[in-house]
């Protein structure tokens, strides 16, 4: 049984790490660009140096997903790394305006909520 549990920790921290590569190099870039008029290899030049602490994050957060389980706390756990994730690229790295911040942080949470459902009824809570 233990080991089922260490699996289920580590398959859902590489998930998590995947995910977080994935939002960070094409989904969050491909959205702002379209805002913002541009093409998306501009804005991921200034997100792609933080892909490994986002991967990490993220991987972090499907791990705690991975231990407790439930669609709930999956919508919960990932849709918080996506707003967290959305704010900090959107203030921190590209110094957006407001609205297009929000923008971002509001797509962020949606592929975490989304996100989080889905393995969250993968991975129900009583495994």
């Amino acid at each position: 049984m233990q080991w089922k549990r260490h699996s289920r920790l580590l398959f859902a921290f590489v998930i998590g790490v995947f995910a977080g590569i994935s939002l960070n190099t094409a989904i969050y870039p491909a959205v702002i660009s379209s805002r913002l008029g541009g093409d998306s290899m501009g804005v991921l030049a200034y997100t792609d140096p933080f892909t490994p602490y986002i991967s990490i994050f993220w991987g972090i957060g499907a791990a705690a997903l991975g231990w407790y389980g439930g669609g709930k706390m999956g919508m919960s756990i990932l849709g918080i790394c996506g707003f967290v994730t959305g704010l900090f690229l959107g203030l921190a790295v590209l110094h957006l305006k407001p609205i297009d911040t929000a923008l971002g942080t509001i797509i962020a949470t949606t592929y975490g909520v989304v996100g989080g459902y889905i393995l969250g009824k993968i991975w129900p809570a009583n495994a």
